[in-house]
């Protein structure tokens, strides 16, 4: 997708762009300009968080004259979703997406111009043979996957495994799965198991300390419970430690009759903020006793999650701002050199609606049926868009690469 900002300083929506009755009918003209995001966000001689003052004065629109629809036969998926897009080490792109809302496969394609696509029936993570605990015999099963560019340009990508029949019922034969590539996406380390349990949507952070992260819906299925978990590496993905749950709030009573207290905040996405070792995270947590709706919560932390595992009956962390969308679902956050962070979310809503809402110098934009923006380090800002037979993607003008 390619977005223009638009910057402003008038201090009256309401006198612009027509005058109120009985004032001047001769305002001053509204000096404002219209900023391409690929200019404003350059990596190079940009300052960091150098418009974050100017959120409220500004919007993001589409641009649909760059429109490209991606289905079957140029992706493999004949309802190809969950898509990833990265862009790697060497100026190419690295696109992941799956067949299906659960879905069997994982796969991936190589791009130079975002246009065409190479290798783009090529699974990545793929359905296999396996037992369960008790010996019977199951279909291993892969879904959501996501991956990081670390600074050493390898890429890691991980994708949560599942059976297909003991799903419920053998979490232990559920987790995740990471590949590497050392090559920009050309070849892919044997799949390595990092966490046995049962998650959904991995999503991959690197700070600027070196550290990794994986942030995890962490799920227990014959109850309903969830929360965000998180997964650390300090030597580049080699190695892991299971940190634990440090993101829930309550939401009811198990599903399975127990009257055990149930939890969410799920489907993480997770950036570390401009100028600050600050980390937030963007969750939806689903309220099955309200009737089975989703909304959308932000959660901080300062000292990089020092205090996790939150244990027992526990809700955290303390800094966080519940449920503050209401009836939407699949937040996801990029954070701009310029401008601070971005979330998009699905509404889960019938309507089709944007808003804004200022917290941390954020700006907050959500509508129907859209899946996450892409921020390029190159500056630009993609939004992939389900279809019924695939994703549309919003290119910028001019088409890099």
């Amino acid at each position: 997708m390619g977005l223009l900002v638009a910057c402003t300083s008038y201090t009256s929506t309401d006198e612009w762009p027509n005058p109120r009755p009985n004032s001047n009918p001769d305002p001053e003209p509204v000096i404002g300009e219209i900023t391409s995001i690929q200019s404003l966000n350059k990596s190079e001689n940009v300052a960091v968080n150098s418009h974050a003052d100017e959120w409220g004065n500004s919007s993001l629109e589409l641009d649909y004259r760059r429109l490209l629809t991606l289905e079957s036969p140029a992706l493999s998926a004949v309802n190809a979703l969950y898509p990833r897009i990265k862009k790697l080490g060497d100026g190419t792109y690295l696109l992941l997406y799956q067949q299906g809302p659960q879905a069997w496969n994982v796969y991936y394609a190589l791009s130079t111009n975002l246009i065409t696509w190479q290798n783009a029936s090529s699974p990545l993570f793929q359905s296999e043979s396996a037992q369960q605990t008790s010996g019977a015999s199951d279909t291993r099963c892969f879904s959501s996957c996501d991956a990081v560019v670390l600074a050493n340009k390898d890429i890691l990508a991980f994708a949560s495994f599942r059976l297909n029949q003991g799903y419920r019922v053998d979490p232990q034969s559920n987790g995740i799965m990471m590949r590497r590539s050392s090559d920009n996406g050309r070849t892919w380390s044997t799949a390595q198991i990092i966490y046995q349990g049962t998650t959904w949507e991995p999503y991959a952070l690197q700070l600027r300390s070196g550290e990794i992260q994986v942030y995890f819906t962490d799920s227990e299925p014959l109850t309903a419970d969830s929360g965000t978990a998180m997964l650390r590496s300090m030597d580049n993905g080699r190695t892991w430690t299971v940190v634990g749950k440090v993101i829930r709030q309550k939401t009811g009573l198990a599903i399975d009759g127990s009257g055990k207290q149930i939890y969410s905040d799920q489907m993480p996405s997770a950036r570390e903020l401009n100028n600050s070792t600050k980390i937030a995270v963007a969750t939806e947590t689903r309220f099955r006793d309200e009737g089975d709706v989703y909304h959308i919560s932000m959660a901080w932390s300062s000292d990089n999650w020092a205090s996790a595992p939150l244990t027992g009956d526990e809700v955290g962390p303390s800094d966080r701002k519940l449920n503050f969308v209401q009836k939407a679902a699949a937040p996801y956050l990029v954070q701009l050199q310029t401008t601070g962070c971005l979330p998009r979310i699905v509404s889960r809503s019938p309507l089709l609606f944007r808003f804004r809402w200022q917290l941390s110098q954020m700006q907050r934009t959500t509508d129907e049926g859209s899946v996450p923006y892409c921020h390029i380090p190159d500056g630009t800002v993609y939004r992939q868009t389900i279809s019924k037979s695939g994703f549309q993607r919003f290119l910028p003008d001019p088409i890099p690469g």
